[in-house]
């Protein structure tokens, strides 16, 4: 219940936003999602596949200038990473703002 409340609160989840799915192949899915005001930006990436898979952040489009972080951990910082190795079925949150 606590991580539907604190999706819920995120502008970039709103409906009548900006959303899109991301095309990352095979073994990937993905959607970006950007607030109407334009200041949040939340991709959503799920390893499909039943092991664990690398994706490399340069398929998305992580604005240099801006801080990204993890939703659900804050403490992680995508700024110097290059990929994630992403579990069976995981899926991480990146997003530059949290509302």
């Amino acid at each position: 219940m606590e991580i539907i409340s604190l999706r819920k609160k995120q502008s970039a989840f709103y409906p009548n936003t900006t959303q899109y799915t991301l095309t990352l192949g095979p073994k990937f899915f993905g959607f970006w999602g950007q607030s109407i005001d334009k200041n949040q930006n939340i991709f959503a990436i799920r390893n499909i596949s039943s092991v664990e898979r690398k994706f490399r952040l340069s398929k998305i489009n992580l604005f240099e200038n801006q801080l990204w972080l993890d939703l659900l951990e804050l403490k992680v910082n995508f700024q110097n990473i290059k990929s994630l190795e992403l579990k069976s079925f995981q899926t991480v949150r990146i997003f530059n703002k949290i509302d």
